[in-house]
């Protein structure tokens, strides 16, 4: 590449530092094994299988379809910037770039769905409220509503045409609403094709977190009161572990909120569709194109580190790969149901 093309490149691409890709890549590679884990200590140990776990194994699906999603755009977008016309092929919404944007826009969207659906279900297990829903007709209906309508929305959006590169205006290097549509289409669709889902997820989330600590606080108080509609209620479902539900709010909040408040400063600035932008922008950037792509390692670290039975089985299997030869006494207690 000669030197114009070589200033040309740096004048489009400045506000997407090159290190910013190798934090994507991490950020994307940790969460696809982190769920994988996941899965695989699902098969593995017959205690955890509770109803809230099965909803956690959609969380994490979607979760690593979007870091699948999102390490797709980067590759792509690298690759594009070493093309004669960067510029031009970064707004170009190529097949790569829009079969990308459905992958991550519908998985975003679930991932949030399925994160409410999993607060409210541990809600109403602590307050032993029984809605019905702990049963293979009510995964069914979990799934209708936490998988059918993001795949709806971004199926209508791509029917649309309105799924493509955007500048990485609200995204940190991979495609999702394009950039050539006017600035309130834009908005409109960048919200109703994810902010606007995540928005409520962290109202709903925060809400189920005050609620929880609040029952929690209260839960000495009751030890001796019979438990109320016990005889429905899955007490299993309340045990100490899956409490970090809790803790996994915290870390929805600190992932994710970086990209919400690019995209209010895109709004209120009027800025939808500039490449220019500010070194405060920069920052938020580089902390959302981590943070949306990390969201699986953290479900791993949650409900598997933070999980003393899984805990002790990853440890077991670690020890028993180090040693060469299964130690099966070791894995007995803890697979046992």
């Amino acid at each position: 590449m000669d030197v114009l093309n070589k200033s040309a490149l740096y004048d489009c691409l400045d506000f997407v530092p090159g290190y910013t890709f190798g934090l994507l890549f991490m950020s994307c590679f940790s969460s696809i094994v982190g769920c994988c884990v996941i899965f695989w200590t699902y098969l593995k140990l017959p205690v955890i299988r509770t109803f809230s776990r099965r909803l956690l194994l959609f969380l994490s699906a979607a979760d690593f379809l979007n870091a699948a999603g999102n390490l797709i755009g980067g590759v792509r977008y690298m690759f594009l910037e070493r093309t004669v016309s960067p510029c031009t092929n970064l707004n170009h919404s190529d097949a790569v770039c829009i079969a990308q944007s459905y992958i991550t826009t519908s998985a975003s969207m679930a991932s949030f769905f399925w994160t409410s659906a999993i607060a409210i279900y541990i809600l109403c297990q602590q307050l032993r409220v029984q809605t019905g829903i702990s049963s293979a007709m009510g995964l069914i209906y979990y799934n209708l509503v936490c998988t059918g309508i993001p795949v709806i929305i971004t199926s209508v959006a791509i029917g649309m045409d309105v799924l493509g590169a955007n500048n990485s205006v609200g995204t940190g290097g991979w495609c999702w609403i394009r950039s050539s549509l006017s600035n309130r289409t834009q908005t409109v669709w960048m919200l109703l094709a994810g902010k606007f889902w995540e928005i409520a997820c962290y109202l709903l989330t925060a809400l189920v977190f005050v609620i929880a600590k609040y029952c929690k606080l209260n839960e000495k108080a009751h030890d001796d009161d019979a438990p109320r509609n016990s005889t429905n209620i899955d007490l299993s479902e309340i045990r100490p572990q899956n409490n970090k539900i809790l803790y996994y709010c915290i870390s929805l909040y600190l992932l994710r909120l970086w990209g919400t408040v690019r995209f209010f400063i895109a709004i209120f600035s009027g800025n939808m569709d500039s490449i220019e932008i500010s070194l405060t922008q920069k920052v938020l950037l580089i902390m959302q194109s981590i943070g949306d792509s990390w969201q699986g390692f953290w479900n791993f670290f949650v409900f598997c580190l933070l999980d003393d039975v899984v805990r002790d089985y990853i440890c077991a299997c670690c020890r028993s790969c180090r040693s060469g030869s299964p130690r099966i006494e070791e894995l007995e207690p803890i697979l046992q149901d």
